[in-house]
């Protein structure tokens, strides 16, 4: 705290460097450099081979050598072993440059000042950020040139602001975000960072960026929150991102999510929340996703998508949920997860939808939109507890199912119980305010065939456990019996409205 309210004191200087020093700048080069959009043509990287490679655990490297960076408002100080055996590092006001050619060579860079730090190395790296607060008035807060692992070890408090424009680099560096790196970043070490990116991305890697540990704040205020070329993968620490454009977003390649916290805030029109134009994987971790934007939507694949695990919350003004290719699937083989969507769909596969087991409420808008939509593809059915709200929806495929659902009619605002004829109760749901009469898709493995189920509504539920209105393991009682239904493997007609024969909402939205 005492770091960063030094820091807050000295804002008002800094902004006043940074004016005078873009002001000038803009007389010599007026163009910028855009962030990358990514390559509509290239070759999606789907090999998860490297998801566990031990060679990304810093403690499995050595650094045998320490540089030392430290930060000091106008000056820098430099304790460098090696300047004579393979590392120069040249300052310029508050602006340091490292070139290395030298094995082993860990970086503490601390301290804080208006300043960069740009690192060319031969080999892979380690940086360890020991509390240091560095804005750059003209471009990038750290850039790395070096396409080997950059080891991130976080300690302490850090803080990394970039420009709001930037200069354009004369020999056409890449310099794509606030942090960046044309090789791995790997994340890890047990203290905090904060990443505010003003012109392209905040964090940014041509490779593939994995978090192991540590707490990461993410504020994108321009391009996206995290970009990477070949994958994003997470299996530990926790990162909070505010975009006001994608939260995370790889361009050629997977996202693959294992463990740890993710939450992700975006307000841009069309921007996706985690987008991947390979595949996306969640075994385990929590991930919050919310969007509001128009046409903005939670967690979209172009290949294939399979949830295993996790606790997993989409908010979104478009699809929560989407995989946005034909020939793609999306497999929900267990999980918490929770969907709601403003205008379109809960949940949609413009592909086949396969679900295994997990707990899933996911809630669409009125119709034509659904809880869960596939068009006409497969929707498989043989394990899990969930239930599906819309204007409609997708009907299952019986030649694909082996445990049954029901689709009925149902009401806002109330409770719900479907009980069978002898007293066994199989749904207890609470239904919110949604605007609209709502079609119901529920499948649980307690349902049975040739059985009829009473639907009643307004009554009160107790005990067991909730999961955005959905009770496991509770108790009805009371309540008004207003109709009923049969459980089947394939869609009913117990409904007013064709589930499935109306496709929801546009077919993935925008990319």
């Amino acid at each position: 705290m005492q770091i960063q309210q030094l820091m807050k004191q000295k804002n008002l200087l800094h902004s006043l460097i940074c004016v005078l020093t873009i002001s000038i700048l803009g007389l010599f080069a007026c163009e910028t450099t855009e962030p990358s959009l990514g390559n509509e043509n290239t070759t999606i990287n789907n090999d998860l081979s490297g998801v566990d490679n031990d060679d990304d655990l810093v403690e499995n490297s050595t650094f045998s050598t320490i540089v030392e960076i430290e930060y000091n408002s106008s000056s820098v100080e430099i304790t460098n072993p090696l300047s004579d055996n393979g590392v120069t590092v040249s300052v310029s006001g508050t602006d340091v440059i490292v070139n290395s050619t030298t094995k082993e060579v860990e970086y503490i860079i601390s301290g804080q000042a208006s300043g960069s730090l740009k690192l060319y190395s031969d080999y892979k790296t380690k940086v360890t950020l020991n509390g240091v607060l560095l804005t750059n008035c003209v471009g990038p807060a750290i850039n790395i040139q070096c396409k080997k692992t950059s080891f991130v070890v976080i300690e302490g408090d850090n803080t990394l602001t970039d420009a709001s424009g930037y200069a354009t680099e004369n020999n056409n560096e890449d310099q794509k975000a606030c942090f960046f790196s044309e090789g791995q970043l790997v994340f890890s070490g047990n203290g905090n960072l904060t990443i505010n990116g003003n012109s392209h991305h905040a964090l940014a890697s041509d490779d593939y960026i994995r978090i192991i540990s540590g707490s990461v704040m993410i504020m994108g205020n321009s391009g996206d929150a995290i970009h990477t070329n070949d994958a994003f993968i997470m299996s530990g620490g926790s990162v909070a991102i505010r975009s006001q454009d994608e939260g995370v977003a790889c361009d050629e390649g997977y996202i693959y999510i294992n463990g740890g916290s993710i939450s992700i805030t975006t307000t841009g029109t069309s921007a996706k929340g985690i987008k991947a134009a390979g595949q996306i994987i969640i075994n385990d971790g929590i991930v919050n996703v919310s969007t509001s934007a128009s046409e903005s939507e939670g967690i979209e694949s172009k290949g294939d998508m399979t949830i295993n695990g996790g606790t997993i919350e989409v908010t979104a003004y478009d699809d929560c949920i989407n995989v946005g290719n034909n020939t793609s699937s999306l497999s929900i083989n267990g999980g918490y997860i929770y969907c709601k969507s403003t205008t379109n769909d809960g949940i949609d596969s413009n592909g086949s939808i396969a679900i295994t087991g997990g707990v899933i409420v996911s809630i669409g808008a009125k119709t034509p939109e659904e809880g869960f939509d596939c068009d006409q593809n497969t929707f498989s059915i043989t394990g899990g507890c969930f239930v599906g709200l819309g204007g409609s929806t997708s009907n299952p495929t019986e030649s694909s199912c082996t445990q049954y659902n029901v689709i009925f009619n149902g009401s806002q605002n109330t409770t719900l119980n479907l009980s069978s004829s002898d007293g066994t109760q199989v749904l207890n749901l609470n239904i919110p305010s949604i605007g609209y009469t709502p079609t119901i898709l529920f499948s649980s493995s307690e349902l049975s065939e040739s059985t009829t189920y009473i639907i009643k509504t307004g009554g009160t539920i107790s005990g067991g456990t909730e999961w955005h209105g959905l009770y496991l393991n509770a108790t009805y009682s009371g309540g008004i019996g207003t109709s009923t239904t049969q459980a089947s493997l394939g869609g009913n007609s117990n409904i007013n409205t064709p589930g499935g024969e109306i496709p929801g909402g546009n077919p993935g939205g925008m990319w």
